[in-house]
């Protein structure tokens, strides 16, 4: 069935099909594909695919006959991309390598840069969605508080942070160090932000995977030339407990274990030293705001 609607949609005809999970992979006339599960909305995906046939930078997302970007299969909506970045695993100089975006008139859609609104959301929406599950996670019963006092730190660390002097760019949603490169060049993961937003990404998933070599994180530290506000925004969003609360959505939708929490409540007292050296860090070049619970 899935071969059928793919041909029909796409004139493409796979010689076979692989599945992972929700997605599709196959191999069409020397090309590949994948035909995945859409997770932004269609006007966002236009947006997307407008930048991107600008700049060619990322796999290419496929209009389909009737010149839509989703297409239905099984009751659920799909996107078929072209995969042009050859299979290898991510580095740090593919975060470095993103590019500015000088006309942000067209791209509010895609815009994540008010941090502290987005965060006051997360916050909101996870203490009403819990009322409805104590008792059922016990490690997040015992965690949750503490890193939503993570976040609550960071949201007042940033609507602290005066500054002038931040530019957009191409950024994604989120950033894994052990991630593939093609999933981090899936045009799915397209926002726009301050680059600062994907460097600090990458720098607590290196935490969060057990790479705490901290000269190669000052030399990554360096190679960013950030300005002073970026080094602001760096500190406030590396206080920001994306990593916990990533996992928090996926043990509470059923596709990972409580138990997994663990893995991140374990290294509380360790994530806390690698602030307080970032902070040192930052501090000999920019007199940035110390926050008490870190520094102290």
């Amino acid at each position: 069935m899935i071969k059928k609607i793919i041909e029909y949609y796409y004139n493409l005809y796979p010689n076979y099909i692989d599945k992972k999970d929700e997605k599709y992979i196959f191999l069409a006339n020397n090309n590949l594909y994948h035909f995945e599960l859409q997770t932004r909305k269609e006007e966002e995906l236009e947006r997307i695919k407008k930048i991107n046939d600008t700049l060619n930078l990322y796999n290419i997302i496929i209009r389909n006959r009737v010149n839509r970007l989703v297409s239905q299969y099984a009751n659920k909506n799909y996107v078929l991309i072209k995969i042009i970045k050859s299979k290898r695993g991510l580095n740090f100089n593919d975060v470095l390598n993103t590019v500015e975006l000088i006309d942000n008139r067209n791209n509010k859609l895609l815009m994540r840069n008010n941090w502290g609104n987005l965060w006051i959301n997360k916050i909101d929406n996870i203490e009403y969605q819990y009322l409805h599950l104590k008792n059922k996670y016990p490690l997040i019963d015992e965690s949750l508080n503490y890193y939503i006092g993570m976040c609550e730190t960071a949201i007042s660390y940033f609507n602290s942070i005066e500054y002038n002097n931040i530019r957009n760019y191409i950024s994604h949603i989120r950033v894994n160090d052990n991630e593939d490169i093609v999933e981090f060049y899936n045009p799915q993961n397209i926002i726009i932000d301050s680059r600062v937003r994907d460097v600090a990404e990458y720098l607590k998933s290196l935490f969060m995977n057990n790479y705490q070599n901290l000269p190669n994180i000052i030399q990554n530290l360096n190679k960013c030339n950030f300005n002073d506000d970026e080094l602001k925004l760096l500190f406030c969003r590396l206080n920001y407990p994306s990593y916990y609360f990533d996992l928090y959505d996926l043990v509470i939708n059923g596709k990972k274990e409580d138990s997994e929490i663990a893995s991140i409540i374990t290294k509380n007292k360790l994530y806390k030293e690698f602030l307080k050296k970032i902070y040192m860090i930052i501090s000999k070049k920019n007199n940035i705001k110390s926050i008490e619970w870190v520094t102290k």
